[in-house]
């Protein structure tokens, strides 16, 4: 069983799945980093589904950057807790770099971090 903060994010999470034609055990790089997107102060900034990419949506908050050879995060709506929580997520997709000291300096909320530890727990496909 998956833990979520609410009833929001996890009705965020079977929307995107099915949107993404996932199921909630698929994918184990694909299907954390839905997770952490579904976050109701994440969820909300994406675009409309028709928008997104067929790569993970948390990429919808980023440009790419020619100058520094990866996706930037420019998305206005991000605030130090959401940016480290879709860096973590794109980390759990793709593996890019992060820095945990970071990410857990700056997510505090023992909810945030319960939906860290489940992405984790995800991606390695340990649910207990």
């Amino acid at each position: 069983m998956y833990f979520f903060i609410n009833n929001e994010h996890e009705a965020n999470f079977n929307e995107l799945l099915k949107h993404y034609n996932l199921k909630s055990d698929g994918d184990f790089q694909f299907v954390p980093s839905i997770y952490i997107a579904s976050v109701p102060e994440i969820y909300y900034l994406l675009p409309s589904k028709e928008n997104l990419e067929s790569s993970s949506p948390i990429y919808a908050l980023t440009e790419w950057s020619e100058e520094e050879s990866e996706h930037l995060f420019v998305h206005p709506g991000l605030t130090s807790t959401t940016l480290r929580m879709c860096e973590f997520g794109l980390s759990l997709f793709n593996g890019r770099l992060i820095g945990l000291d970071e990410v857990f300096g700056s997510v505090k909320s023992e909810e945030y971090v319960k939906v860290l530890i489940q992405g984790i727990r995800m991606r390695t496909r340990v649910y207990a």
